[in-house]
């Protein structure tokens, strides 16, 4: 039911029994993520029968699902995705570069720097990546052990 309808040319031949059968089999998937956790999304389904004379239509069948708590994953991204740069540099970054995709990475960069930070003192870096050398580098000459990031603009 990707496009929304189901169509059975051969309808005509089906028995009702058959019919019914596969009405009951259909399976509605919502779409996932579509609402905050909690919300609903009402679906409204219109239902037509035609026997080549006679047209019959009901559209008062409906489904109310409930959004969950799941993550989202992979499965969930669309196979294809549109994107386009801003073309506004970000005055808040050395270079003018803006990224969507660094948010979830620096939780984690910030989370093992606090950690490092914590072990050795505050003063052994000034920006990541921090590497090996630059720790025993810091620690030895109790200096940074590398420049802060500067603006070549």
């Amino acid at each position: 039911m990707s496009s929304g309808q189901f169509r059975a040319a051969t309808i005509g031949a089906w028995t009702r029994a058959q019919a019914q059968a596969a009405l009951e089999a259909l399976v509605f998937a919502p779409t996932n993520h579509q609402v905050i956790p909690g919300a609903t999304v009402t679906t409204v389904f219109t239902i037509q029968l035609d026997d080549g004379g006679n047209l019959a239509s009901n559209a008062n069948t409906s489904v109310i699902a409930t959004a969950i708590n799941n993550p989202p994953t992979i499965l969930d991204a669309p196979e294809k995705m549109a994107w386009d740069a801003v073309g506004l540099p970000d005055p808040e970054t050395p270079v003018g570069a803006r990224g969507i995709g660094e948010p979830p990475v620096a939780a984690g960069c910030c989370s093992v720097l606090n950690a490092i930070s914590a072990a050795v003192g505050d003063d052994v870096f000034v920006r990541a990546p921090v590497l090996l050398d630059h720790i025993l580098t810091a620690m030895e000459t109790k200096k940074p052990g590398q420049r802060p990031l500067t603006a070549n603009v």
